[in-house]
This record gives C-alpha cells, structure tokens and sequence, in this order.
C-alpha cells in the first residue's frame, strides 16, 4: 500500500482528503500543529464522519490512519522519507513551514536513492505552485534539481466543511460533519510519479481554468448569500434562512453568472455556458443545504482578505471587465460586502472596514482595501471606480 502524509488534520484535511486518499489504496498519517487533537485520536483510533444532506444524516467512522504531533521531529522526517504523496492543507499561515520541512528532507532522499516525490497543494492559494517554487528555491542547496524530484500539484477543492459549534465539539471533540460533495480535482500532468486514482477524483490538465472557477463561480456565489443577505436581513445568522428569499438568490446567481461569462472568456474551450450554469445551479442548492448550518458570519467574515484585487469578488470585475463585459451585480456585491462588518458581532477588523463608509464613497474605499497603491490606477481598476462613482 502507498503512503500518504497529510499536513493539516483539520476540517479538509479529516473530513475530505483521508478518506479519499485511503480510497486510492493510500494508507494515510495525518500531522497537525493540535498536539490534544494528535493525543485524542491516537487513543480513539478512528473518528466518526456525519454526511449531512436534505434527506438526512449518513454516520461513516473513519480508522486506519497514522497521526503525529509536528514536534515528532524525528518521526516526521521518516515519514517524509518513506511518503509516495505529500499533502499539505494548512494554509497560508503554514505553508512555509511545510516547504521547511520538504527543503530539509528532498535532498536526503536524493542520498537515500528514493524516488521522487509528489506535494498536492490542497489550499485555497492562486497559482500555488509558483508560491512553493519560489519558496522552496530559497532553502533548497544551490543547484538542487528541484523539478525532478519534486512536483507541485495545484487543486480545486469545492468541499463545504461548515465551523463546529461549542455544543458539537462538547458532545464529540473529534466528529466532524460534511456535505455529499466529495470530488477532488487534480492538476494532472503536474505529477511525477503515478497520480492516486479514484472515482472521487478528477484530473484535468489545466488546473487554472478549475482553480478559478472555485474562486469566481463558487467562492464568489458563497460570499454574495453573505453580503447581500446581511445587508438585507440583518436578523438572520444562516446561508440557507437568507436565500429563502427567491429575489436575493435571483441576485447571487447573477453576479455568479458575470464571473461564469469572465471565465467563459477567459478560458474558451474549457467550459461551456450550459455546464458553467449547471454548476451554479448545483452550488445553489448545495448553499441552501440545511442540515450543514453554514452561518453569515463565518462565509463573509475577514473582508480585507476576501476584498482582495484578485480574490473572490474585484479579481471577478476586474476578470470581466478585461473581457469588455457588465458587472452589475458583481457591484452590489462589493458595496453590499463594505457594510458587512457594521453587525455587532463582526470581528474588530471587519468592523473598522464598515465603519469607513460613512466617510468614505464605496469608490474611495475600493482605493483603499482592494488596490495594492502600486497598482493603481490601471484601465482595469479606473473602469470598475467609474462604475462605483456612479452609483455614489
């Protein structure tokens, strides 16, 4: 059996990524930061998984894994040195200690003869793999052969894994609860050596076209529910309870639609029109699930990052406004989104955002937060100001 190492035991890296990969014949060990989480699941052994759907709850227990703690040095580095994958689910915060470790222990599997080696990048990080390059190169010995021995695997990961409340970690620290969706796509030619097959995996070749798709039809439809509904119902705490109203969900899949139309033209012959709009369909549904409880807060929280010029919502106007097309909706979502952190609740810096719009005009403000100053202003960004001023 082939060996898998994940980094990142948390809600994909559990939920999502072991059982795949022990679907592909892996034998998975899991390695997390949460030394309690490490502890608590090497005495259970095993951990239970809740597939919550509209028709109900399917219970799947998952054993057969391997976990240790990131201070299990010694451990860690054999485990490195037998993997025939590594995945890294950890996010920005610790991506760069992943490569760290991958600049220590490729060059002693070059001695030990081993062959090479595969990084899947289960992150939501655009063009990954540039980033890990460019990191990997500053720690590796100069002249290290870093293309052939090792690959740099992007991914598209669509699974929905909504937060844990304190009464579920009460009941169960270790249960975790997911929705039916379960496909993990792959940058296929990216591998070295034999990709993990599965039916729950999908490798394409490119991987940009998919990667974007998350970011400017999922990603963008998700946080839309979060902007639009907040500013409409400000009562209401759940994805589902705000996209009840048929005219708001008539909203979200718009601007969805204006980010499909960009990618449409950005990237012809990949997708079509009726499979992008199959898509949106499908994502719609799969937000007003119930039972995953997938709240306001949570979808639209962390605006700076989320307001980026080339995240979820500005990278989608500037996308199509590239291509000569209307971005209407994508507008009510951005100045929808400047009102987020007004809630109470909203954490410290979303609030200090919202706060700036009574001073400030939406165009003003998309200055601010989603233009680095060195990149201001270009044909992209004055056309998307022209059409905030107007609204203003």
């Amino acid at each position: 059996m082939k060996k898998a190492l994940i980094f990142g035991g948390g809600n994909i890296g559990r939920s999502f990524l072991t059982p795949v990969l022990q679907e592909a014949s892996y034998h998975v060990t899991i390695a997390d930061i949460n030394e309690s989480l490490v502890s608590a699941l090497r005495k259970e052994g095993r951990y239970p998984l809740v597939i919550r759907s509209r028709e109900g709850e399917v219970r799947k227990i998952i054993s057969g894994f391997d976990c240790l703690t990131l201070k299990d040095e010694a451990l860690l580095m054999k485990k490195m040195l037998e993997a025939d994958l590594v995945v890294s689910s950890v996010g920005m915060a610790g991506i760069r200690g992943v490569c760290s470790l991958l600049a220590r222990i490729l060059p002693e599997r070059n001695r030990a003869g081993v062959k090479p080696l595969d990084l899947i990048l289960a992150e939501n990080i655009r063009n990954g793999a540039e980033f890990c390059r460019a990191e990997l190169k500053g720690l590796l010995p100069p002249g290290y052969p870093m293309n052939n021995q090792l690959g740099l695997v992007e991914t598209s990961i669509g699974k929905m894994v909504p937060l844990l409340t304190e009464q579920d970690r009460e009941e169960d620290p270790l249960r975790l609860f997911a929705e039916p969706y379960n496909n993990l796509i792959l940058h296929g030619e990216a591998f070295l050596c034999e990709p993990p097959r599965s039916s729950s995996i999908s490798l394409v070749s490119p991987i940009a076209p998919w990667v974007d798709r998350k970011l400017f039809i999922h990603n963008l439809g998700h946080a839309a529910c979060a902007y639009l509904g907040r500013v409409k119902y400000p009562g209401l705490t759940l994805i589902w309870e705000v996209l009840e109203d048929e005219a708001l969900r008539n909203q979200v899949r718009g601007a969805m639609r204006e980010g499909a139309a960009a990618l449409l033209a950005e990237y012809p012959g990949i997708f079509t029109e009726e499979s992008l709009n199959e898509h949106i369909g499908d994502l719609i549904s799969r937000f007003r699930n119930r039972a995953l409880g997938d709240s306001v807060r949570r979808v639209g929280r962390d605006l700076r990052r989320k307001l980026g010029r080339d995240d979820r919502v500005v990278g989608a106007m500037r996308l199509a406004v590239s291509h000569g097309l209307g971005i209407g909706h994508l507008l009510d979502v951005y100045r929808a989104a400047l009102q987020f952190g007004l809630d109470q609740q909203a954490d410290p810096l979303d609030r200090e955002l919202s706060l700036q719009t009574g001073r400030f005009s939406a165009a003003e403000l998309f200055c601010r937060f989603s233009l680095a100053d060195d990149t201001f202003p270009d044909r992209l960004n004055s056309i998307i100001l022209a059409g905030l001023q107007e609204e203003d």
